[in-house]
């Protein structure tokens, strides 16, 4: 007479598992380094928990500070001049609060993970050249852009100047707008705040664009 095998009996040799069967669903990390500048021989807190933009002040030892661009609900944004190239930035300052610097570092991540895939600067998406920690704020550091198409076409309209968004250029900067956002969603991105504030003209006179603000931006699951 054959009997049955028991099903729950272990093969000779094998190990017996007790915990739950592992995910086929694997999970990979990355990670960035972020610099930390400070002044050498000082500690401490700062004085206060809004860093001082000043004209003609310099960031850590290298950015001098040209012009206030504007601010943000999480960040303030100058112009700047790179003291060791003579090149023109704009440089973002993040508000001294975790939320924001959290929300900011995930817009490096995104920045680094675009710029790596659009290495020839060809899908009017916005280039990070630097980014530190420094006294208390994280800095970020990207290419000097133009207005964002709202301001400036309020002032166009405003200023009774002539009309700048003709037919034509609507349409081209349609056509750059897609092209980037096409570019991002295959690699599967949503920049999730779209809007005319979010597209700075990079070249008035040809007519060019790049979109910015990837704060928000979140990966397709």
């Amino acid at each position: 007479e054959t009997k049955e095998s028991d099903a729950s009996a272990v093969a000779p040799g094998a190990v017996e598992k007790t915990g739950p069967e592992p995910s086929d669903e694997t999970v990979y990390y990355d990670c960035f380094d972020l610099k930390i500048v400070y002044e050498r021989n000082r500690t401490g807190f700062e004085e206060t928990k809004d860093f001082p933009i000043e004209i003609n002040g310099v960031i850590a030892g290298r950015y001098q500070i040209l012009e206030f661009l504007g601010a943000a609900a999480f960040s303030k944004a100058v112009q700047c001049v790179d003291l060791t190239d003579g090149s023109y930035v704009c440089i973002k300052i993040i508000k001294n609060n975790k939320d924001f610097l959290d929300q900011s570092l995930d817009e490096i991540k995104i920045l680094k993970y675009l710029n790596a895939h659009d290495t020839r600067d060809d899908h009017h998406l916005l280039q990070l050249y630097d980014y530190f920690y420094f006294k208390e704020h994280l800095f970020i550091v990207t290419e000097l852009l133009r207005d964002n198409l709202y301001e400036f076409s309020k002032f166009n309209r405003e200023s009774g100047a002539e009309n700048y968004f003709t037919l034509s250029r609507l349409q081209k900067i349609t056509r750059e707008c897609l092209e980037g956002l096409k570019f991002v969603h295959e690699l599967r991105l949503i920049h999730c705040d779209l809007k005319p504030e979010n597209i700075l003209i990079r070249s008035y006179s040809r007519c060019e664009i790049k979109i910015i603000d990837f704060g928000s931006s979140c990966f397709v699951t």
